[in-house]
């Protein structure tokens, strides 16, 4: 029998990504995936993401979050943090701090 193998990646997304609809566009594509997790703008004018899904998703995810949305220009995705999953959060939120 085949499981799914499910991952929680939080990631640091850096270029031109704040202010182009980043996270809305995020939101939109984890929604599309079934990816769970939240968005947000950091101070650094970076975005950080965490997401949780099964690998193949992810591996889509990430392929996303390297272009981003059409006005965005990614520079560098880099990953914080790489963990096996038992529990996703619900849902996908935009956080604001």
């Amino acid at each position: 029998m085949y499981t799914k193998v499910m991952i929680e990646l939080t990631v640091k997304i850096y270029g031109r990504v704040q202010g182009v609809f980043f996270r809305q566009s995020t939101k939109e594509q984890a929604m599309r995936l079934g990816v769970c997790g939240w968005v947000k703008n950091c101070s650094d004018g970076s975005v950080a993401v965490l997401i949780q899904g099964d690998a193949f998703v992810m591996d889509q995810m990430m392929d996303w979050l390297s272009i981003g949305p059409e006005m965005a220009k990614v520079r560098e995705v880099k990953i914080l943090s790489q963990k096996d999953c038992t529990k996703l959060k619900e849902g996908f939120t935009i956080l604001y701090e």
